[in-house]
């Protein structure tokens, strides 16, 4: 792959020319394009979504933007980065815990359980909220509460089938003004360490 040498004051940086395309167009965009890059980082190995999306009736388009192999179960995942920043979506917690509404559809009759841990450091296991009232396939909607920005790994199951997901999940200044809804509404789901 071609590379290109960039001097910048008395510091030289040797790097790909696509990384460099992509880093002068996010530094163009602004500072919070910064934040949120979807560029390739060796700490987060962030899924890239696959548009194997949860085959529905004919004429209808495929259900979500990643799925798992066999299209039994989908979800709709963020480009790179799930941003909290003020006046973007989720909540926070009182404690710092960031929330975020997150889609799912199932192709296969059952329950949905969400697990998750940090992959980057320390934090306690992610939790998800999973109401009840959307039937046994079909779309789920749910709750992922991300105790730390970081580095998560997410899986959701119905039955037998599984998908897993990495996202990288940052705060941007105090977050969204919206504070978090208590989980004790809606059924809980205990991940594993």
């Amino acid at each position: 792959m071609a590379t290109a040498r960039y001097a910048v004051a008395v510091l030289e940086v040797q790097m790909t020319i696509p990384r460099a395309v992509c880093i002068v167009m996010a530094i163009a965009a602004g500072p919070s394009a910064v934040a949120q890059s979807p560029l390739p980082d060796a700490t987060c190995p962030v899924t890239i979504m696959n548009g194997l999306g949860l085959v529905r009736p004919a004429g209808e388009p495929p259900a979500g933007n990643h799925g798992n192999d066999s299209r039994t179960i989908a979800t709709a995942l963020w480009p790179g980065t799930v941003a909290f920043k003020p006046g973007g979506p989720g909540c926070v917690d009182p404690d710092g815990t960031l929330g975020m509404k997150w889609p799912w559809w199932r192709g296969t009759r059952g329950s949905l359980t969400i697990e998750g841990r940090r992959l980057d450091g320390p934090a306690a296991p992610l939790r998800a909220s999973i109401p009840h009232g959307y039937g046994q396939t079909g779309f789920q909607v749910s709750g992922l509460m991300f105790p730390t920005p970081g580095c998560w790994e997410v899986t959701g199951r119905v039955g037998a089938e599984r998908l897993t997901f990495v996202t990288r999940v940052i705060k941007v200044d105090a977050g969204p003004a919206t504070t978090c809804p208590p989980l004790g509404i809606y059924e809980r789901t205990a991940s594993r360490p």
